[in-house]
This record gives structure tokens, sequence and C-alpha cells, in this order.
């Protein structure tokens, strides 16, 4: 017995010196210097089991709301829910357009292939169908989200039918900068669920 714990607490000690080592070798590049929460919370906690929609409650849409024969909420991957986060600021009282997402990229580079891509805008409005194409295509993201309850509209399909995932009732995007920042999405893995709560936290740089 105490052999087996002097060679346990050896492992452990080993894993903690070589991640320390990792760290100070990646220096400020590995670093975050605030996490923010962009989930709203649930007004019916105790009935998170239940897979319909809570108003208010931030959810994740996965691609088999579109086809069954897509991901479901358990089922997508788990490098597919960290990545970098792009957040473009809608021009108009519409969705995000072409245009904000060319003006996007004017002013913060090219958003990152795999990124996760979240609207602000003053209607309840998403992507515009040519944003969504062009996401999809041209920078192959993984999640798109938005402040507001998702629509179920054109652009949203197009979106989930390429296994892209929604984010709605998306909290606290003003406190995170555009760009720099990563995010990590967290939804219960509720078994061959379309949809359902998650978590969502962005590590700013």
């Amino acid at each position: 017995m105490k052999t087996r714990t002097f060679v346990i607490g050896y492992v452990l000690a080993l894993a903690l010196l070589v991640f320390a080592n990792r760290r100070s070798e990646t220096g400020s590049t590995s670093t975050f210097r605030t996490v923010v929460d962009l989930t709203n919370a649930s007004p019916n906690a105790s009935l998170r089991h239940k897979a319909q929609s809570r108003a208010g409650e931030t959810r994740i849409q996965a691609p088999s709301t579109y086809s069954p024969k897509l991901w479901s909420v358990d089922q997508i991957p788990g490098e597919r829910l960290v990545a970098p986060l792009a957040i473009i600021h809608g021009s108009g009282s519409s969705a995000v357009s072409m245009e904000d997402v060319v003006h996007y990229e004017q002013d913060y580079g090219r958003i990152p292939s795999g990124a996760i891509v979240m609207a602000r805008t003053q209607a309840n409005a998403n992507f515009s169908e040519d944003a969504v194409k062009f996401l999809v295509h041209a920078r192959n993201v993984v999640g798109m989200g938005v402040a507001q309850e998702t629509l179920n509209s054109e652009p949203d399909n197009y979106a989930l039918s390429h296994s892209a995932y929604l984010l709605s009732n998306v909290a606290n995007l003003e406190k995170v900068p555009a760009a720099g920042s990563m995010v990590m999405v967290a939804p219960s893995k509720l078994h061959g669920a379309a949809t359902g709560p998650v978590r969502i936290l962005a590590l700013v740089r």
C-alpha cells in the first residue's frame, strides 16, 4: 500500500513539474487575464433535465436539429467545443451581414479557421444567409451564437446542415473583446438530444 501511494505521489509530482515547464516555455501566450461567463441562468434550474426550451436560458442547438443523421448534443466532438472566439457587431437593426463580416476582418484580421462566431445586434436577428455561407465555407466555423432566441431561419438551418451548432441567449458579449479570446462551450451531455442547456465561458487574454 505504501509503495502504491509513493508511486502515485511521484507520478503526480512529475506531472506537475512537466506542466510547470510547459507553461514557462509557452509564456504569456497561454495566460488569460480574466474569464467572462456568457451564460444566462436558467429560470427553471430544477427542470434542466427536460429538453424543451426555457425562456432566457442559454442553449445549444446541435446539427441533429436539422437532420437526425448529424451530431446530437452528446456527439459533438470535444475539439469543436473549445475554439477561438470572434464577436461581430451588426451595423444595423437587422442580421449581421456579409458587409459586417468584411468590416470585422478589416479591423481585427481574418477570422481563425474553426472559430466560434457570436453576433451582437440590436434586433432579434441572427446572421444573414450570405454571411453564414461565407463563415461556414470560407472560415470553417464550428459554432455560431446570438444574444437572443434562435429563429430557426434558413441561415440557421444552413449552418446546422453543415455541422455548425447554434448558441442562443448568450450573455455579456459586451464584456469580451471582439477578437483574441478563446471560448469553452459545455453542454449537458444529453444522449440523443438535439438541444439543451449550455454553459459558455470566454477566456480573455
